[in-house]
C-alpha cells in the first residue's frame, strides 16, 4: 500500500529537486536557505522509517505464510526507500566533512539492507510460482512434481537473505540509537520540535499501514 502523500512530502519533492546537479556532497553556499530549513522534519522522517524498519525486522518472518512474508517485504523495502532518499537529499545539502561522513556510513547501511530484502522479496515471488505449480513454468522445468523441491531451494535462499538482514538490523542497534540521539542533540529547541513532529507522524503512519496490510492479508 502505497504512503499517501502529505503536503510536507510534496514540499520535500519540490525543494529537493536536483535540477541536473551531480550526485555527491553540494557546496554549502549552493545549498538553497529553505531547503536547510527543512532538514529537521526531513530527518524526523528519515530516523522514523529506519526505526520502523528495524520494529519489522524483529516480528518473526520467516514463520509467517508466503502472502504476508511478500506484503511485509514491500512494506519494508518501501519504508526503506524513503529513508535511502531522504539520506541522498541531507548528503546533497549538507557539506560539512563530518556530516558528510556520517551520511554515508548511514546510506551504505541503508543500501545494503535494500539489497537483502529485495533479494529475499525476489526469492519469495519465485516460490509463488513454484508453490502453486506454474504450468508455464513447469513446460521449461519437465515434470510439475519437480517444483516442490525448487520451492524448498527457494525458500532456502530467501530465509538466508532474511536471516541476513536480520543480523545486521541487530548488529546495528546500538549505533543506530546513537546516531538518532545526535540528531536529537544537534538542533535547537525549534527545529527539535520539528524533528520530534516529523518523527512522531511518520512513526504513527508506517505502523498503521502495517496494521493495515496485515489486516488485508490475514
Amino acid at each position: 500500500m502505497a504512503v499517501k502523500l502529505d503536503l510536507l512530502e510534496k514540499f520535500r519533492r519540490a525543494l529537493f529537486s536536483t535540477h541536473g546537479i551531480a550526485d555527491g556532497v553540494r557546496n554549502a553556499s549552493e545549498a538553497d536557505y529553505l531547503v536547510k530549513m527543512n532538514i529537521p522534519p526531513l530527518l524526523g522522517r528519515r530516523d522514523a522509517a529506519c526505526e520502523f524498519l528495524r520494529e519489522m525486522l524483529k516480528h518473526d518472518l520467516k514463520e509467517l505464510p508466503l502472502k504476508n512474508r511478500l506484503a511485509s517485504y514491500r512494506n519494508m523495502l518501501e519504508v526503506l526507500e524513503y529513508a535511502i532518499i531522504d539520506t541522498e537529499r541531507v548528503k546533497m545539502t549538507l557539506a560539512s566533512a563530518e556530516t558528510s561522513g556520517r551520511e554515508n556510513r548511514l546510506y551504505a547501511f541503508l543500501v545494503i539492507m535494500r539489497d537483502l530484502l529485495s533479494s529475499a522479496f525476489a526469492m519469495a515471488e519465485a516460490n509463488v510460482s513454484f508453490s502453486e505449480e506454474n504450468p508455464d513454468l513447469a513446460y521449461f522445468l519437465g515434470k510439475s512434481g519437480r517444483m516442490s523441491r525448487y520451492a524448498a531451494s527457494g525458500r532456502d535462499a530467501e530465509m538466508r537473505s532474511l536471516n541476513l538482514a536480520l543480523d545486521l538490523s541487530v548488529a546495528a542497534s546500538t549505533k543506530f540509537e546513537v546516531y538518532c540521539d545526535y540528531n536529537r542533540k544537534s538542533f535547537s529547541a525549534a527545529n527539535s520540535e520539528r524533528y520530534n513532529e516529523a518523527f512522531e507522524l511518520y512513526s504513527q503512519r508506517f505502523r498503521k499501514i502495517f496494521q493495515e496490510v496485515s489486516i488485508d492479508n490475514e
